[in-house]
């Protein structure tokens, strides 16, 4: 019912045992827990708050850039294992390899994280739309 306030003079305990005293009249509700909100959303449509999407975003591109990051490490150990293959007295060391320098393993690093941070911008923005 539109325009309708939850009436409560109630008294309750939180998981540390403190009493939360609840208004007389509650305008919003606001629920991090799925399904709870489920339940005030069928009851008190109106009253329920929802979160920008930047704030939901940003869980999923900090989860892309640790994914991508994860994804350069492990790209940079392969190619360190194939260099010390190719550099031991098997395949001898007149091949003149030489291993990425700091700069170059920097940059490999930073294009996994980009890559990964991207992919999930774009990936939950298209799924942000449908929603």
């Amino acid at each position: 019912m539109p325009g309708r306030h939850l009436r409560s003079s109630r008294t309750l305990r939180d998981d540390l045992h403190q009493e939360i005293a609840l208004p007389g009249d509650v305008g919003r509700i606001v629920s991090l827990v799925p399904s709870l909100t489920e339940a005030v959303a069928v009851t008190v449509p109106d009253r329920l708050v929802g979160a920008t999407d930047w704030f939901i975003r940003g869980p999923f591109l900090i989860e892309g850039a640790v994914k991508g990051l994860l994804g350069g490490l492990l790209a940079l150990i392969l190619c360190a294992v194939v260099f010390l293959i190719f550099r031991s007295e098997q395949f001898g060391t007149s091949l003149g390899l030489h291993f990425f320098g700091v700069g170059q393993v920097f940059l490999l690093l930073i294009f996994g994280v980009l890559l990964g941070f991207t992919g999930s911008l774009v990936s939950v923005g298209r799924h942000l739309k449908q929603v």
